[in-house]
């Protein structure tokens, strides 16, 4: 009984993971197709709904200065929270308190994977966090995502730009990386770099430009 759980187990991974290497590859070949390079950002005055990914510790707390600056035509915020992530809860909480314009929502979705997971079964909870994401980015259908840090990002960044390959809605999708990242960018970054997924990858060390030409150099947030 045990020999054939443990082969059923393996036929789902080596299923999910089929799967998943099947839509990186059309993602791939369908972003050499898409209009989302041709699409201007929006006029900086325009009324914008922005998703905010929030990660979790120090990704959280760059994220949270980042939105703190940004001007009152951000005025309808939607955050998204891991579903065990507190601290980022807290965090959005004690900003949104302080603004006083527009209006803010938190979204919660499982994470795509824990500290220390194994990469074989993060696949199947990013599955889950993907199945999860879809009725959040279609009824928020947002304007801007702004990401970064750990794999809560990618189920998100995966429907908006679904969303927006498809002419559902235009969608701008911003990938910040974490100031520690110095010489290779994340797990997350390089998955949504090498998929040419964001629009912007924006980093914090000029030396990742080198490395990888197609992102931005911003300096420290």
């Amino acid at each position: 009984m045990t020999t054939q759980n443990s082969a059923f187990a393996l036929c789902v991974v080596l299923g999910v993971a089929a799967g998943c290497g099947l839509v990186i590859l059309l993602l791939l070949f369908a972003s050499q197709y898409s209009r989302r390079n041709q699409q201007p950002i929006a006029n900086k005055d325009a009324k914008l709904k922005v998703c905010i990914v929030c990660g979790s510790g120090g990704h959280t707390t760059e994220m949270i200065r980042l939105v703190a600056n940004l001007g009152e035509n951000y005025a309808d915020r939607h955050y998204i929270i891991a579903d065990t992530d507190r601290f980022s809860e807290g965090k959005v909480l004690g900003l949104e308190a302080k603004r006083t314009d527009g209006h803010f929502r938190i979204s919660f979705i499982p994470r795509s994977r824990e500290v220390r997971q194994s990469y074989l079964s993060s696949l199947l909870t990013t599955m889950k966090a993907i199945v999860s994401s879809l009725p959040i980015i279609l009824f928020m259908q947002p304007d801007l995502v702004l990401c970064n840090g750990p794999g809560t990002c990618i189920p998100i960044c995966f429907w908006a730009y679904l969303l927006d390959l498809f002419l559902v809605k235009s969608v701008k999708i911003v990938f910040i990386e974490s100031i520690c990242r110095v010489k290779r960018l994340s797990l997350s970054g390089n998955i949504l770099y090498w998929l040419r997924i964001p629009d912007q990858i924006l980093v914090q060390w000029p030396q990742l430009v080198q490395r990888y030409p197609r992102v931005k150099f911003i300096g420290r947030l």
